[in-house]
């Protein structure tokens, strides 16, 4: 594994300070080489932080659809498939700093889709106040596209087509007199 640079060692240590759990991971690029990277996990998301030979930092969330979720999905009827498809694409692109991709890409379907990645890129520094906000917007915002990416999955098993269920909450109550 490389060695981590001054930017990831800032990554890791900010990473820390905000309260997530960091673990060794192994990461390679696109040509298979070995790339300086470490895990986080914030809340129920692993994401990977890696840096770029270019000196950017990617933090990268890979969301694996399970085989048998794939399945179930893909005995519905296209159409609505069709729907949660354009439905998923619509969450994922609330946040424009997040890039995402449909693996495989050519997926017409969402039944097809074997997973999909999340990733934001930016540059930190030690001397920029700014930075360390940018770098937990970034971590907040790829993992709530992350959980709406889920959630989207998810209404195949809260009741399929159909308008959403009103559910209950302390906080419907009137706060103020």
């Amino acid at each position: 594994m490389p060695d981590e640079s001054p930017q990831l060692a800032l990554a890791r240590r900010w990473a820390v300070q905000l309260g997530n759990t960091v673990e060794p991971v192994q990461a390679t690029d696109a040509q298979g080489d070995a790339v300086a990277a470490f895990g986080v996990r914030h809340g129920p998301i692993q994401l990977i932080i890696l840096e770029t030979p270019t000196g950017v930092l990617t933090v990268l969330a890979v969301i694996t659809i399970p085989p048998e979720l794939r399945q179930t999905i893909g005995r519905l009827p296209p159409e609505f498939q069709a729907k949660m498809q354009e439905t998923l694409k619509l969450a994922f692109m609330d946040c424009p700093r997040v890039g995402w991709n449909l693996i495989p890409p050519t997926a017409t379907l969402i039944g097809m889709v074997e997973r999909f990645d999340l990733s934001e890129n930016l540059r930190i520094v030690d001397s920029d106040v700014a930075s360390f906000n940018r770098f937990a917007d970034a971590i907040q915002e790829v993992v709530t596209l992350a959980v709406r990416g889920q959630q989207v999955y998810s209404t195949v098993f809260v009741g399929g087509p159909g308008p959403p269920s009103r559910a209950t909450s302390p906080h419907d109550t009137q706060i103020y007199r």
